[in-house]
């Protein structure tokens, strides 16, 4: 009886810590990050003409990712323009945080090259988002 017990037990840390023995997920290097093109762009809030622009996808370390660029264009009000803008201005933008830490958030790992309070953010999503 105390084996059964014993090897339940057993089961159970290995498949509740099972995570531990994945591969972990590392973030794309700055340098593939900062070489990226621009192809869509998300109208977050037109009053303030804020947009996010996302890359082609790309593959990292097996894993499929994009970047993520966002920041307020004054003026821009179509998606060509900000495309434009945006790749304009990424060319400038300076990433703080070269090795960020991979993020878990529900279906995504998530990276982030700046830090909050800027005026700008760059980032990776993988899978890509939408």
């Amino acid at each position: 009886m105390d084996k059964i017990k014993i090897s339940v037990l057993a089961s159970i840390i290995i498949f509740s810590s099972a995570p531990i023995f994945a591969k972990q997920v590392t973030c794309p290097p700055a340098s593939v990050v900062k070489s990226v093109k621009f192809v869509r762009a998300i109208d977050y809030d037109s009053s303030i003409n804020l947009w996010e622009v996302l890359s082609e996808p790309f593959m990292h370390d097996g894993v499929q990712w994009d970047v993520a660029f966002g920041m307020e264009f004054p003026g821009v009000t179509t998606a060509d323009k900000a495309l434009a803008a945006a790749q304009a201005a990424y060319q400038n933008a300076a990433i703080i945080n070269p090795q960020p830490e991979a993020i878990d958030i529900p279906g995504h790992v998530f990276c982030d090259y700046t830090v909050e309070g800027m005026q700008y953010w760059i980032q990776t999503l993988s899978p890509p988002g939408e």
